[in-house]
C-alpha cells in the first residue's frame, strides 16, 4: 500500500488528528446553532424579509459567503478519509443537540412546517394564502396526513431532521458550511420544503420519477424538464411524466373532491409580493428554461437548480436555498453527471474517482 510522504511520521499524525477533531467540532457547533437562527445577520426571522442593514453590507456579506462555501467546495475533495469521517461525525452530533436540546416547537419558526401540521385533508385550502396557507397539491396532503396523528413536536422534530439530512446527502462535508448561509438557515428555520427540492433536482437526473415531487408541489420550478427535452432524453422525461399523473390519478381516486378545491383555490387566492417580483411569472418561468436548455446543450447540469430558483412561483429569500444543488452538480458535468452527482454527496468520492467511460480508477 503506498504512503504519502511522511505519513508515519508521529508529528504529522499528530496534526492530522488535530486538524481532523478540529473539523468535526466547528462542524458540530454550526450544526447545531445554525438551524435555530444564529446564523441568519441578514434576514429579519419575523418577516423573512432582508434585513435594514444596508444594500453594501448585504452585498458584501453575500460575496464573503459564496466566496468561502465555493472555495469549500472546490477542496472538499482534499480532505483525508480521517477528516470526512470527524466531519460526519460532527454533523450527527450537532444535528443530534440541535433537535434534542434547542429545538423548540413553541417558540421557534417553523412557520410553514406548522402550516403543514395544521391544514387536515378535510380542506387544506380553506385558509388563503395570505393568512399562511399552502397551496401544494393534494398529494403532498394526503402524504403528510400520514404524519398528523404525531403530536406536533414529534412531527417537527421529524421533519427538521429531513431537512437536514437531505442537506447533508446534497452538500456532504460542507453541509454545515452552508447553514452559515443566511437563505440555507432561514429555509431551516421555516422549514419549507425547497431542501428537499434540491436533492430532488439531484437524484432526478438518475431518477427522473422523482421529478413528480416538483410537478407536484411547487409545479413552476418543473421547468427543469427541459434539460431532458433538449438533451432527447425522452425516456427519462416520459419517466417523470408519466409517475406524475399515475399519482394524480391515485390521489383523486382517493379523494375525489380535493383537486377541484385546489384548482379553484389557485385561480382564486393569487400570492402576495413578499419580495419585489420585477419580472413577471410568466417571464421567469421563460428565461429559466433558456437557461436549462443551454445547460443542457452545453452539458451543465448546474443550471437545473439555478433555473428551478428562478422559475419559484413565489419569489422568497429562502426559496433560493434549493441552489445548494449547484455543490454537487457543478463537480460532476456529463456525461457521468447522472451518477456522479449522486456519488459525491453521498461520499464516495474520497473511496475512488471514474474516468470518463465510468469505470473506477485508483485515487491519485
Amino acid at each position: 500500500m503506498d504512503r504519502e510522504p511522511n505519513e508515519s511520521t508521529p508529528s504529522i499524525r499528530v496534526w492530522r488528528t488535530v486538524r481532523s477533531a478540529a473539523f468535526g467540532a466547528a462542524t458540530a457547533a454550526v450544526a447545531a446553532t445554525a438551524p435555530a437562527g444564529a446564523t441568519i445577520v441578514l434576514i429579519d426571522r419575523a418577516s423573512g424579509l432582508p434585513a435594514p442593514y444596508g444594500p453594501a453590507a448585504a452585498a458584501a456579506a453575500s460575496v464573503v459567503t459564496l466566496a468561502i462555501v465555493g472555495i469549500a467546495s472546490a477542496r472538499a475533495h482534499q480532505l483525508t478519509r480521517m477528516d470526512r469521517d470527524a466531519i460526519r461525525v460532527g454533523y450527527v452530533v450537532g444535528v443530534a443537540v440541535f433537535l434534542l436540546v434547542l429545538l423548540n416547537p413553541l417558540t421557534g419558526g417553523w412557520r410553514d412546517a406548522s402550516a403543514y401540521y395544521a391544514l387536515g385533508l378535510d380542506n387544506p385550502y380553506e385558509l388563503a394564502y395570505a393568512s399562511g396557507g399552502v397551496r401544494y397539491s393534494p398529494p403532498f396532503f394526503q402524504l403528510v396526513e400520514l404524519l398528523r396523528w404525531l403530536s406536533w413536536p414529534a412531527f417537527l422534530f421529524l421533519w427538521t431532521a429531513g431537512q437536514l439530512a437531505v442537506l447533508w446527502i446534497i452538500a456532504g462535508p460542507i453541509a454545515a458550511l452552508l447553514l452559515v448561509v443566511p437563505v440555507v438557515a432561514l429555509e431551516a428555520w421555516y422549514a419549507n420544503i425547497n431542501l428537499l427540492l434540491g436533492v430532488v433536482i439531484t437524484w432526478g437526473f438518475r431518477w427522473p420519477a422523482l421529478w413528480s415531487i416538483v410537478l407536484l408541489t411547487k409545479i413552476t420550478p418543473g421547468v427543469g424538464l427541459v434539460w431532458f427535452a433538449v438533451r432527447r432524453e425522452w425516456r427519462s422525461l416520459a419517466t417523470a411524466l408519466g409517475v406524475t399523473i399515475a399519482i394524480v390519478v391515485v390521489s383523486d381516486r382517493v379523494s375525489p373532491g380535493l383537486w377541484a378545491s385546489w384548482f379553484g383555490a389557485l385561480t382564486s387566492d393569487v400570492p402576495p409580493d413578499r419580495v419585489a417580483d420585477v419580472v413577471a411569472l410568466p417571464l421567469r418561468v421563460a428565461l429559466a428554461a433558456l437557461v436549462v436548455a443551454w445547460g443542457g446543450i452545453r452539458d451543465r447540469p448546474w443550471t437545473v437548480p439555478l433555473g428551478a430558483a428562478v422559475a419559484m412561483p413565489v419569489p422568497w429569500p429562502a426559496t433560493l436555498s434549493v441552489l445548494v444543488a449547484i455543490v454537487p452538480l457543478i463537480r460532476r458535468p456529463s456525461p457521468m453527471g447522472k451518477r456522479r452527482a449522486v456519488d459525491w454527496a453521498l461520499g464516495a468520492r474520497d473511496r475512488r474517482r471514474m474516468d470518463s467511460t465510468g469505470s473506477p480508477t485508483p485515487s491519485s
